[in-house]
């Protein structure tokens, strides 16, 4: 099945020597971008270390506004901790691209240290949800004005079967 249109899609990737190495989802929107996002993380300097993100702005012949390429560090060394700890900053740069939707793939790419894919997928999905969290009942008007813009997140598992556990 295909994955949900969305205004933002979001990859991960590992760390490189010299630049990030890329997942096969992160692959496969570069083949679709004519080679756009391997440019992009190179002219960035983005190796995929643990907080490292990046983003393409517009990418040539896919549909989403933007393209968020996350790190993970270091192959077979991520934690569920590491992955959680990537949700804040990706909601935060999500809501300042005024995306409104998401779609999230690589999980059963990424090799973690200490779970599989199934249960990555539904602890990121808890941290995307804590990160998206905002008490504004107090707030001026001001404050009310700049609510979140990300409304959607369609987290995209490969494995039917292991997706049906979650």
């Amino acid at each position: 099945s295909r994955a949900p249109k969305a205004d933002a899609l979001v990859v991960f990737a590992n760390e490189g020597d010299k630049v990030a190495k890329f997942g096969a989802s992160a692959r496969v929107l570069d083949d679709a971008s004519g080679g756009a996002l391997m440019r992009a993380a190179t002219a960035d300097a983005f190796q995929g270390k643990k907080g490292q993100m990046f983003t393409l702005a517009g990418p040539a012949k896919i549909a989403a506004k933007h393209v968020v390429v996350v790190g993970l560090g270091k192959a077979k060394e991520t934690t569920l901790r590491d992955l959680e700890k990537a949700a804040l900053p990706l909601v935060q740069a999500l809501n300042t691209r005024k995306a409104t939707s998401v779609s999230i793939s690589g999980f059963d790419e990424s090799d973690f240290k200490d779970a599989g894919s199934e249960e990555a997928v539904a602890r990121f999905a808890m941290a995307l949800q804590l990160s998206s969290y905002r008490f504004d009942k107090y707030f001026t008007r001001g404050g009310r004005e700049k609510k979140p813009s990300l409304t959607t997140a369609h987290l995209v598992l490969g494995k039917a079967a292991a997706a049906k556990k979650i």
